[in-house]
């Protein structure tokens, strides 16, 4: 018998060794971070902070820059890039700070798609479908059965925002997707939503400590300083952007096992949404 051609090997193939670089890379600004809070004291270097970025009396124009740079974070989508997303929030406080967040984000996906439309899509697809890797077809998989159903798709990628996976999978695979744009876009609302909510209640929990080092007041920090109200925001933003994790999770698992049946010819008639975690038990 002839033996098959080898097989040009893919990145999706040391998917594992991706994993453990992403992980490296993502730990290092942090690592940085803590070690310049312990070498300068948490005041002194919150104090930095806001003087190299935020001006004197940040106003629509700060608000717009910091629209663009958060979008610039979806772009990147590295994650330790996104720590800038917690900065609206220390500086204007929590609705404001969620607002420029998640226009920030939506402006940012809505560029990513847009791209990946225009040039990456079917690089990406071709990389996906020649590689091997159990994640890599699982993915391609979802991507086919989405394409077939039209009118579930937002289904998934609304979900598909919620998993704790690497922020690049989230804005570039749907890119691949033969599914009208404003849907692929809408998608990312909700979830966007919830992850501004949590940056900007989490930053805004200081933002009366930021204010007053900006006006060179912050000899008299202290517990008055803190907003309890936006840890409680806070807490509660968390406990439901976790719970709607574990629910894509669940979901995206039943499907896993549902997809794998659907026949080439479905259509929207099949009942992709039986996939749910509760129609699976």
């Amino acid at each position: 018998r002839m033996q098959p051609p080898p097989r040009e090997e893919t990145w999706m193939d040391h998917s594992v060794l991706w994993a453990w670089i992403a992980l490296a890379v993502t730990c290092v600004p942090y690592i940085f971070l803590f070690v310049l809070v312990c070498v300068l004291g948490p005041v002194e270097f919150l104090t930095m902070a806001i003087d190299v970025l935020v001006p004197e009396e940040p106003g629509l124009g700060f608000s717009c820059a910091l629209v663009g740079v958060i979008a610039g974070t979806q772009i990147v989508a590295l994650p330790g890039v996104y720590i800038v997303c917690f900065l609206p929030g220390l500086v204007f406080g929590f609705w404001r700070g969620m607002l420029i967040t998640f226009c920030g984000m939506l402006l940012g996906v809505a560029i990513v798609l847009a791209l990946g439309r225009v040039a990456l899509a079917e690089t990406f697809r071709k990389r996906l479908e020649s590689a091997h890797n159990r994640s890599a077809q699982w993915v391609v998989l979802v991507l086919k059965t989405v394409e077939r159903q039209q009118g579930h798709a937002i289904v998934f990628l609304v979900l598909l925002r919620f998993l704790m996976i690497p922020a690049a999978v989230k804005n570039y695979v749907p890119c691949m997707l033969d599914i009208p744009y404003w849907k692929l876009v809408l998608s990312g609302v909700p979830g966007h939503a919830f992850t501004s909510a949590v940056c900007a209640s989490g930053s805004a929990i200081f933002e009366q400590a930021a204010t007053e080092l900006r006006h060179g007041d912050g000899r008299n920090l202290g517990w008055r300083s803190i907003n309890v109200e936006q840890i409680v925001v806070f807490v509660v933003s968390c406990v439901a952007l976790i719970l709607m994790s574990a629910y894509a999770y669940g979901f995206y698992q039943a499907a896993q096992a549902f997809l794998k049946d659907l026949p080439d010819d479905a259509s929207e008639r099949t009942p992709l949404l039986g996939a749910s975690p509760g129609a699976a038990a």
